[in-house]
């Protein structure tokens, strides 16, 4: 069995996001909503299924990830925070050996080292309002691969969202059937 490593992929939320406007303009559309109007908004909020809607997205926007980077990493699931004041939403995901080997070498080819290792420092040093729990040196730790692998995942985001966004430019719900009872994602 192929060893992976746990970790997450901040790739921007749902909330006021790109992100959370596909999954809005896709939902409202399927329920026959205008999604200018006042009631879709508190419509889609009490829909039932739509925390389903944005677990099928997060698949869509990995199959997508998976497609340009050549890499077979596996939502697990969606964690999303109880007030969106502080963080958004994060997908959880599985990621080989095999995988991780080859974000490091776009890391490498994309000269992307230094913005790495940046990120890692902003992450690992204590400033008013953020105490970082982690060294830096933490995070090259073995034990410690999810740390890195969240920051290599923030760092490449980063350089491709100075290219062009990566979302999900036309979120279908062909094949994302609604549940007969509205399900918990989180569990």
């Amino acid at each position: 069995m192929t060893k992976t490593i746990s970790t997450e992929i901040g790739f921007g939320g749902f909330y006021n996001t790109i992100h959370d406007a596909m999954v809005n303009e896709a939902v409202a559309s399927e329920l026959g909503l205008d999604i200018e109007s006042d009631e879709a908004n508190q419509e889609l909020w009490d829909y039932p299924h739509f925390a389903h809607y944005q677990h099928q997205y997060c698949m869509q926007w990995l199959w997508k990830f998976n497609g340009e980077f050549e890499t077979e990493i596996r939502l697990t699931n969606i964690a999303s925070p109880k007030e969106y004041n502080f963080d958004t939403d994060v997908m959880l995901v599985e990621v080989s050996d095999k995988d991780f080997k080859t974000l490091i070498t776009y890391i490498k080819d994309n000269e992307l080292k230094e913005k790495l290792f940046e990120t890692i420092r902003v992450r690992t040093t204590s400033r008013d309002g953020y105490a970082a729990f982690y060294k830096y040196h933490d995070y090259f730790l073995k034990e410690h691969r999810y740390f890195l692998l969240s920051s290599i995942f923030k760092t490449i985001l980063d350089h491709r969202n100075k290219i062009d966004t990566l979302y999900v430019e036309s979120f279908w719900l062909g094949n994302c059937v609604a549940p007969e009872e509205p399900i918990d994602i989180a569990s």
